[in-house]
């Protein structure tokens, strides 16, 4: 598998965008335009992930001092259980190794319709290392649980200090909830 680093307010696969509109639903996804000016703003670090030629999926992650956070990483849908997601996810991880990274991901304890993927995603990420951090955070009725690559210790004042700081490039009205 190879990797691809974006800039995506210079440059990107289309398929990126495809992507990332159908795999995570409208409650969960910053519009597209809001994430190319934070993409120059908070330097995301974008990544494509290919085998030979043909699309696997993408990271989208903020670098930043002291802890990371991973907003986004998807598969494409035909290809997904199929082991790409581990080497996704283990690149990441190898690529992240110096410091922490968190990622927010649907609550597995909140009541919902796709509580089973919830949960298959949940244990993905614990049974690859990342630790529930028992810190909970809601956004438009969504709970997510945030996960941390390490044991470093991380509170709901060390995520609202994240949340403050992205806030700051935010358009108003996409995370005042």
């Amino acid at each position: 598998m190879k990797e691809r680093d974006f800039i995506l307010h210079e440059d990107f696969d289309e398929r990126i965008k495809s992507l990332y509109n159908t795999a995570f639903p409208d409650d969960e996804r910053i519009p597209w335009e809001y994430i190319i000016r934070l993409s120059e703003e908070l330097s995301l670090e974008t990544t494509a992930y290919y085998e030979g030629d043909d699309f696997v999926g993408f990271t989208i992650f903020y670098p930043r001092d002291g802890v990371g956070w991973w907003w986004y990483f998807a598969v494409e849908e035909n290809l997904r259980g199929k082991g790409y997601g581990q080497q996704i996810l283990d690149r990441f991880r190898q690529r992240h190794s110096d410091s922490p990274f968190i990622l927010d991901i649907e609550s597995p304890r909140q009541k919902s319709d796709n509580i089973a993927q919830r949960q298959r995603r949940y244990d993905f990420y614990v049974r690859n290392g990342l630790r529930d951090t028992g810190v909970e955070r809601s956004f438009y009725g969504v709970e997510y649980a945030i996960l941390i690559s390490d044991d470093s210790p991380f509170s709901r004042e060390d995520y609202e200090k994240i949340i403050a700081e992205a806030r700051r490039n935010w358009p108003p009205d996409e995370i005042d909830n």
